[in-house]
């Protein structure tokens, strides 16, 4: 072993009792059950069963030839043999496995020396670290970057730091890439299984193995540990009544009915049995703030909330707003090229990829945007969210758009259907024109043929309506060529077009959307890159080839249609979906949202008249 090795041993107290540990520091630990657990060298004898090994195949045969008594602490049967037979039972379990994988050499039963470290840490820096780190899933590296990070100065060397830990039950130490099987690993960071690269490893020096799925976050290998540090506050049980200990959100505009009873509800949820719930909201129904009463009742409590959405972006643009809402709290803001990673905050904003360094920790979990890319499908993301929420923590989904998570919500008690059907001005969402026409595609010509019904809707909605025009379409290539047909086809603004096209490979998009925002161009194409995060105060929708829905399903749809009808000055914004037929995901999302009108007429959210 190069790196840092794992040792398998077995402990025997007063020749009666044993128990099977597992050690980076043999020395250490020995030291600690004397000087915190007051046990002689007369009590203690020691055997190593072990080389120094890897931690994953450490681990792996620690709890392959182990109960948990055995871990524990058991008694020693003095008919079956005594401390001898022991010893040779549990070699023979270790060399079985060791075999397997043509380590038997690393085969030793040793007596080890119950010598005395002088230099254990004293818990105060235990305590002092541990409140930096609670929570959290970290390599060695990202703990020595998170300590320096909130300029922690150490009196004790890290190792011993962490062995300590690990002692006084505040941490956990695996494998980052861990056996579930004698040939089964699985990465602890990610829950990757499959995406393992095997290579011969210069820290072991072994044959090891890799996870390529999470490799921007480092490299998880069978040899390299990673930490779990254990994070012990619970809410309390009992709510808060004091007015001077309830936090209070401080928002720059009054809430709609909608969203106050969406507030209200949950409020009701954080005080109730419930694990988890959704808030489906209309496009442009202003969900984020009816979060912010939840927010603060934990708060209130000494909780911790996370605000996880998929998109750098929206952390970025989300954050002033919470900041604002919440002046008297310490935030932390977590994306990549963030500046800090690990400060100590009781509010974190945060992508969801920034989840993965997270473990049992946030009282509160906030996760917008459920169904936006990168998050949406993403077993390693959900994954990660649910493992960072604390085990009596509380989860709740946001979503204009749910997908096959909402038939989850609609009939459990433990998850919670929220709705919010109006928009924030009180009229109803624009409901789609679903129209056919001809209009053709062929990629080995790469020509398309937009018939007049589709010129007259465009030219329609510039001249008639004087309004901005998104035009969604399915493909990169399908942009490119509309862009450009439309460009040829259009006159000019000034020497300059009225319009312009972008996709995810367009290096210029950002301006494009901004100067698109500023009213600068009347026309924007776009794949559905655009769907979302982009308003405008006066805005048609326009999607063309509506009917390929292996693009186009419910949820994008809706999402499209969204950024039409947002603003006071327009509300009633056209959206038109048009295809060589009908699709089935078109007609859902028409009806989608003409029952959310209806829920919230009937509910009185609209405006007489609208």
């Amino acid at each position: 072993m190069k790196g840092i090795g794992f040792v398998i041993y077995i402990l025997i107290i007063n020749n009666k009792e044993y128990r099977v540990g597992l050690t980076s520091d043999l020395e250490v630990e020995l030291s600690y059950l004397k000087r915190r657990r007051g046990f002689t060298d007369e009590e203690l004898q020691v055997y190593s069963l072990t080389k120094p090994l890897p931690i994953g195949l450490a681990k792996y045969i620690y709890e392959e030839i182990t109960a948990r008594y055995e871990r524990q602490g058991a008694l020693i049967d003095d008919l079956a043999g005594g401390i001898k037979a022991l010893l040779l039972e549990y070699s023979k379990r270790v060399e079985r496995l060791l075999e397997y994988y043509s380590l038997l050499d690393y085969s030793q039963v040793e007596e080890v020396e119950a010598s005395d470290y002088n230099n254990l840490p004293d818990l105060q820096e235990l305590e002092e670290v541990h409140k930096i780190l609670a929570g959290r899933l970290l390599y060695y590296s990202e703990i020595k970057q998170a300590l320096a990070e909130n300029q922690v100065l150490l009196k004790s060397p890290l190792r011993l730091l962490l062995q300590g830990l690990r002692l006084e039950s505040k941490l956990e130490i695996g494998a980052s890439l861990a056996y579930q099987d004698r040939n089964y690993l699985v990465c602890q960071r990610c829950g990757e299984d499959e995406k393992l690269v095997e290579i011969d490893c210069n820290y072991c020096g072994l044959t090891d193995y890799y996870c390529d799925c999470c490799l921007y976050m480092g490299k998880a290998r069978t040899c390299r540990p990673l930490y779990a540090f254990n994070s012990d506050f619970q809410l309390s049980a009992t709510r808060l009544t004091e007015e001077e200990q309830k936090v209070e959100p401080k928002l720059e505009f009054s809430l709609t009915a909608a969203q106050r009873d969406a507030s209200q509800q949950l409020v009701d949820f954080i005080a109730s049995d419930g694990k988890e719930a959704l808030v489906w909201a209309v496009c442009g129904a202003g969900k984020t703030e009816v979060s912010f009463q939840a927010i603060g009742e934990v708060l209130s409590q000494g909780g911790e909330v996370l605000f996880a959405i998929p998109r750098k972006d929206a952390v970025v643009e989300l954050a002033p707003r919470l900041k604002a809402s919440f002046p008297d709290f310490e935030f932390s803001l977590l994306y990549g090229g963030s500046e800090r990673k690990y400060n100590v905050a009781p509010i974190t904003v945060a992508t969801t990829h920034q989840v993965l360094r997270f473990i049992n920790k946030f009282d509160l979990i906030i996760l917008d945007e459920v169904d936006a890319f990168p998050y949406q499908g993403s077993k390693m993301l959900a994954g990660a969210v649910e493992r960072a929420c604390h085990p009596q923590g509380k989860i709740i989904n946001m979503t204009a758009t749910p997908g096959e998570e909402l038939s989850r919500f609609n009939d459990d008690k433990q998850r919670r259907l929220i709705k919010i059907p109006a928009r924030y001005h009180g009229h109803p969402v624009p409901t789609p024109k679903l129209l056919t026409a001809e209009i053709s595609y062929n990629k080995e010509s790469k020509r398309v043929d937009i018939t007049q019904k589709v010129l007259k809707i465009i030219k329609d909605s510039i001249y008639r309506d004087l309004a901005q025009l998104f035009i969604f379409l399915p493909t990169r290539e399908l942009v490119e060529i509309v862009g450009k047909k439309l460009q040829r086809s259009l006159p000019e603004i000034e020497g300059e077009s009225w319009v312009q096209y972008s996709h995810a490979q367009d290096a210029h998009r950002d301006r494009k959307r901004e100067e698109f925002c500023q009213g600068k161009y009347p026309i924007l194409v776009s794949t559905t890159i655009m769907e979302r995060a982009i308003t405008v105060p006066k805005a048609n929708v326009l999607v063309l080839f509506a009917d390929w829905d292996f693009v186009f399903d419910v949820p994008t749809l809706i999402q499209m249609a969204g950024r039409a009808g947002r603003s006071l000055e327009y509300p009633q914004g056209e959206i038109w979906f048009v295809g060589q037929m009908i699709s089935k995901a078109m007609k859902e999302s028409k009806e989608r949202i003409e029952d959310l009108n209806q829920e919230a007429d009937k509910k009185g959210y609209l405006k007489s008249g609208s």
